[in-house]
């Protein structure tokens, strides 16, 4: 008989982890439809997600950041955008793997809910002439009771990636997170509309 070694177990370990963790956000943002970015590190990829016909979103978003996090002192994040599916997901998911990017090199420290982002200028808007002017990262407050389940049981946190518009980001800067989510919903803010107008 072959005794294990503990990296081998370790490795195994982390590997029923990842399968896990693809499973509870497949059963969320339907099958990995492809992968489309890794220039983050070898071990992170960007996905995209096939998504429900019905909902007319797409999702992309990190596989992988988990562990990195972790290796950071971090508390094991990945990922996700949601977004129209007559957007770009490659879009999406250069500029979602750019600011992985920026995290995973200490750049910008771990996102949490509340944290955000601002543009360094318009051209690096998501999409072509949309209404973003940076990210807000907030925990998945909207998704299913089941995906949040999933996710704690595998030790995930999953960070929901939110295109903010100006009036937004003064509303952060000015007031703070809490009265940012209280906007949302009493405007009943689509989220997934990076091309929402300024309300004055």
């Amino acid at each position: 008989m072959f005794a294990a070694t503990e990296a081998g177990e370790t490795e195994m370990r982390g590997s029923m982890i990842q399968t896990k963790t693809i499973e509870a956000f497949e059963d969320e943002f339907g099958r990995i439809e492809t992968g489309l970015f890794s220039s983050a590190d070898s071990d992170v990829q960007i996905v995209k997600y096939k998504g429900d016909s019905s909902s007319r979103l797409a999702f992309v978003g990190t596989h992988g950041l988990a562990d990195k996090s972790r290796k950071k002192g971090g508390v094991g994040c990945e990922w996700f955008m949601e977004f129209p599916d007559d957007l770009s997901a490659n879009q999406a998911a250069s500029v979602l793997d750019h600011y992985v990017s920026m995290y995973l090199s200490g750049e910008i420290p771990e996102p949490k809910r509340g944290s955000y982002i601002l543009f360094s200028s318009l051209k690096d808007r998501v999409w072509p002439n949309d209404n973003s002017v940076g990210f807000y990262f907030t925990i998945p407050v909207f998704r299913s009771d089941e995906f949040r389940k999933k996710s704690h049981a595998n030790n995930i946190v999953p960070i929901w990636v939110v295109p903010i518009i100006k009036q937004e980001s003064e509303i952060l800067e000015s007031h703070g997170w809490h009265r940012l989510e209280e906007y949302w919903d009493q405007m009943n803010t689509d989220l997934h509309d990076a091309y929402r107008v300024q309300v004055l």
